[in-house]
């Protein structure tokens, strides 16, 4: 968010691990992103790892939006969203790919 304040740019935060996002928002994200749900996923998580999915489940689109949706903090972040393009901001540098 510093390189966003310093760049001037405005900016709108969305809390989704405090307020969920639904399966459209989701699936916008994803195709501004243009990634596929696994792409998403912090696979690192502690949360996530404990769901232990099986192969056959994390390359099942729709049971992985499901499961994003469900667990919000197994979500990269930060996403970064400008127009109609995205990226996660992870290295912060890579907001400038899209400002």
């Amino acid at each position: 968010m510093k390189i966003l304040e310093n760049e001037q740019k405005e900016f709108t935060i969305i809390e989704y691990l405090k307020v969920g996002l639904d399966k459209n928002e989701l699936r916008n994200i994803l195709s501004i992103l243009d990634i596929e749900p696994i792409k998403l996923i912090r696979q690192n998580d502690k949360t996530f790892k404990e769901l232990n999915l099986s192969k056959t489940q994390l390359s099942d689109t729709d049971l992985l939006t499901k499961i994003l949706i469900e667990n919000p903090k197994i979500i990269q972040r930060p996403i970064i969203i400008n127009n109609k393009k995205g990226v996660i901001g992870r290295p912060p540098e890579k907001i400038f790919e899209i400002l």
